[in-house]
C-alpha cells in the first residue's frame, strides 16, 4: 500500500503486479537519492566558493550553468568496452575449459 498499490488491486488485482510497484518504488527512492547527492554536489560547491574566497587568495566561481547529464561518457564506454573484452575471454577460456584434461581418440 505504501507503494502506491490500491487495497483493491492488491486483493484482486494480477499476482505479478506488485513487482510493477515495487519496481517503480525502487526507481522513485535512486531518482530521489540521485537528486540528493547532486544537491549536496551543489551545496559542496557553493561552500567551496565561499570559504575559498573568504580565505584563499584567488577567487573562485560558482558555476554558471548546471551539470549536464548527457550519456555516458569516454570513460565510462572504455571501462564498458573492457567488459566486453574480458567477458568474451572468460566465455571463450570456459568452452576451452570444458575438455581439459580430456584424452583424444
Amino acid at each position: 500500500m505504501a507503494m502506491g498499490m490500491s487495497r483493491d488491486e492488491y486483493w484482486h488485482g494480477d499476482v505479478f503486479a506488485a513487482l510493477d510497484y515495487i519496481e517503480a518504488d525502487r526507481l522513485r527512492q535512486e531518482r530521489f537519492n540521485r537528486e540528493a547527492h547532486l544537491q549536496g554536489a551543489y551545496f559542496c560547491d557553493a561552500l567551496g566558493v565561499v570559504i575559498g574566497n573568504s580565505f584563499g587568495k584567488q577567487k573562485n566561481k560558482y558555476p554558471q550553468e548546471p551539470y549536464k547529464f548527457a550519456g555516458k561518457g569516454e570513460a565510462e564506454e572504455a571501462v564498458d568496452a573492457e567488459a566486453l573484452k574480458a567477458y568474451a575471454w572468460m566465455q571463450a577460456f570456459t568452452i576451452a575449459g570444458k575438455d581439459w584434461g580430456k584424452k583424444n581418440g
